[in-house]
């Protein structure tokens, strides 16, 4: 599932902003409580089909989560993670790489607290240059409290804060040559 309500969760929401682009459902392949480390497995089925779909192939990360939950990913291993799933996509042929930070969860503990800042630390140096972009949607007014009324369970955003998330990530897509948001 999607960082947010299906019907208009955060890819969806975050789309609006681009009619013109094609933006099939299928793109976003989210598969819910699934880590970066498993998803790698499946990256080529996923999303090779949509590589060649049109003038540009963009890829917008949104997750890490489970990572640091349940997989205990120190911010270092994570970020480790992060730049060969990077690394797979630009073998597999995308030219865009925009990378989110994680925000806070009221399902960390005080270790996987300090594992997703020192995360977020990582990944906003993106010292390997494997992404083009970073957003910090982890200090967003509204995201950077897991008990806001824009968080369903403490983890997952309601439709209110994907509307948040998008605003903070729409800019770093029309940075991209011929996107450019309504």
């Amino acid at each position: 599932t999607f960082p947010g309500p299906l019907s208009n969760g955060d890819p969806t929401v975050t789309m609006e902003s681009f009619p013109t682009v094609p933006f099939p459902p299928a793109a976003a392949t989210a598969i819910g409580a699934t880590s970066w480390t498993s998803l790698r497995k499946s990256l080529t089925a996923r999303l090779g089909p949509y590589v060649n779909a049109g003038k540009y192939a963009a890829w917008i990360g949104v997750g890490g989560q489970n990572d640091i939950e349940f997989e205990n990913d120190t911010g270092a291993s994570l970020y480790a993670t992060e730049v060969e799933y990077a690394a797979a996509l630009r073998t597999l042929g995308f030219d865009y790489l925009i990378a989110t930070t994680i925000p806070p969860s009221t399902g960390y503990s005080a270790g996987q607290e300090t594992n997703r800042t020192d995360h977020n630390t990582l990944l906003l140096a993106d010292a390997e240059g494997a992404f083009d972009a970073v957003v910090d949607i982890a200090t967003v007014p509204g995201l950077d409290d897991a008990e806001s009324a824009n968080y369903s369970d403490g983890l997952h955003w309601t439709g209110a804060g994907c509307i948040l998330a998008a605003a903070a990530v729409v800019p770093y897509i029309e940075a991209i040559p011929g996107f450019k948001a309504v």
